[in-house]
C-alpha cells in the first residue's frame, strides 16, 4: 500500500511540476512574436489533458471545495484503507483493483505526456526563440 502511496505522490508531484512550467511556456509564447498559431494551440491542448490527468488522480479541488458530489479519484479510492487497524473490507478492495489498474494506465500517459509531448513543445519554443522556461533543459549554443 505504501508503495502505491509513494508513486502517487511522485505522480502528482510530477503532474503539478509540469502543470507550473505550462504556465512559464504560455508566458513565454506571448513574449515570443515569431511563434506559431499552432504552437499556442498545441500548449493549450496538453494542459486541458494533463490537467484531467492530474484531476483523475488527485480528485477536483474546485469541486471539493463547494461540497459537491463527485466520483472519487485514484487516491480516495486507496485512502479509505491508510491509517486503519481493521481487517482489509471487500469494498476496500475492490476499490484498490480500481485505482492500481487505472493508475497503471493514468502513468504511462503522463509520463508521455511530460517526458515527450511537453519535451516537444519546449524544443519548439526553443526552435521559436522563446525566452527560457524552467524544464527545458540547457540551451544549445553555437558561435
Amino acid at each position: 500500500m505504501m508503495d502505491w502511496y509513494r508513486q502517487r505522490r511522485m505522480a502528482g508531484r510530477r503532474g503539478d511540476g509540469a502543470m507550473r512550467n505550462i504556465q512559464f511556456m504560455k508566458k513565454a509564447l506571448g513574449d515570443t512574436p515569431k511563434a506559431e498559431m499552432a504552437l499556442g494551440r498545441d500548449v493549450r491542448a496538453l494542459e486541458r489533458t494533463l490537467r484531467a490527468a492530474v484531476t483523475a488522480l488527485t480528485g477536483d479541488a474546485v469541486v471539493q471545495r463547494r461540497s459537491e458530489p463527485a466520483l472519487p479519484s485514484l487516491m480516495e479510492r486507496v485512502s479509505g484503507q491508510l491509517g486503519s487497524t481493521g481487517p482489509i473490507t471487500a469494498t476496500v478492495k475492490r476499490d484498490y483493483e480500481i485505482a492500481a489498474t487505472a493508475f497503471e494506465t493514468l502513468l504511462e500517459q503522463m509520463r508521455v505526456l511530460i517526458e515527450v509531448d511537453l519535451k516537444t513543445i519546449g524544443d519548439r519554443l526553443e526552435a521559436a526563440g522563446a525566452p527560457w522556461t524552467p524544464d527545458r533543459g540547457v540551451p544549445r549554443w553555437k558561435k
